[in-house]
């Protein structure tokens, strides 16, 4: 799918070996940059 394909270009490289997906979200942090695509498909987490 395609968001499985887009998480390669979210963060560097660190950040990606890293974060989680939650912890990206939670984190509420203005540069939270995987919520977009989760809110495209109207994700549930």
């Amino acid at each position: 799918p395609l968001i499985i394909e887009s998480c390669s270009l979210l963060g560097s490289k660190q950040i990606r070996n890293r974060a989680t997906l939650g912890g990206n979200i939670v984190n509420a942090a203005p540069c939270a940059d995987s919520v977009p695509p989760l809110i495209l498909y109207n994700a549930k987490v």
